[in-house]
């Protein structure tokens, strides 16, 4: 579609949410997911608990350092096809759907294979395992839906255009490899203590990140590279995380 001559079509009845809505449910979904897996350990089990938290913090950091790389690269692209009639000359060059849905599907992956162990062994009672693992699967088996149909829609909505969409799985795929690679022993260490310290490092070349989008970017004709949507979607991850 052409998005700046007509509006998205409406939901089909088989998910009859909103663009926005839609992708918004798929995110929350996740982060129950990864709560629940992360808080899987039994109340004694205070040391693995921490260590799943700072798991998921450390991708979740490392995912914010990948954005603001996104970020650079829309602004040195200068795409700006795809856009709604409000704001014409956004740089929309790289899929921040597609960068954040490639590198979520696959750490969901990672993190379910490393913290499967910890639900199949005691002393997680079994009366209290099967109800949570018949949960974790539910939620699994949503957000699997909600995720395709969101990028589906991405494409077929107008967001994007399939070069867009390709840059934007590829950053998200490569950050996923470079983290699963260069950070993996970090980011699988039964303790937290290591990941506390990455994660301040991960967060402190975030902010280094930011810094370099905002000289870059094209505020005169897009307005500012981080607006309210953004600032609250942050807000709400590291609300989830602390």
């Amino acid at each position: 579609l052409d998005r700046a001559a007509s509006p998205p079509p409406r939901p089909s009845t088989l998910i009859p949410f909103p663009d926005s809505l839609l992708h918004n449910t798929a995110v929350a979904i996740m982060w129950l997911y990864l709560s629940l897996l992360a808080l899987a350990p039994p109340p004694s089990a205070t040391t693995t608990r921490l260590s799943a938290a700072a798991s998921v913090a450390f991708g979740a950091v490392w995912f914010h350092l990948t954005y603001w790389l996104l970020y650079l690269m829309k602004a040195l692209l200068g795409d700006v096809r795809c856009n709604g009639p409000r704001n014409p000359e956004y740089p929309n060059g790289v899929s921040g759907h597609y960068c954040y849905f490639s590198f979520c599907l696959l750490s969901l992956v990672l993190f379910t294979q490393t913290s499967s162990p910890r639900l199949a062994t005691p002393p997680l009672p079994k009366p209290l395992r099967t109800p949570l693992l018949a949960l974790l699967a539910a939620l699994y088996a949503a957000y699997l839906p909600l995720a395709a149909t969101t990028l589906f829609r991405t494409y077929f909505h107008g967001y994007h255009s399939a070069h867009q969409i390709l840059l934007g799985t590829s950053l998200g795929s490569l950050s996923f490899l470079a983290m699963s690679s260069t950070a993996r022993k970090t980011f699988l260490a039964p303790h937290w203590q290591p990941k506390a310290g990455a994660i301040a490092a991960l967060a402190a070349a975030a902010a280094t990140g930011y810094c370099a989008v905002g000289a870059a970017w094209p505020e005169a004709t897009a307005g500012p590279a981080i607006g309210a949507a953004q600032i609250r979607g942050m807000a709400g991850c590291f609300a989830v995380m602390a």
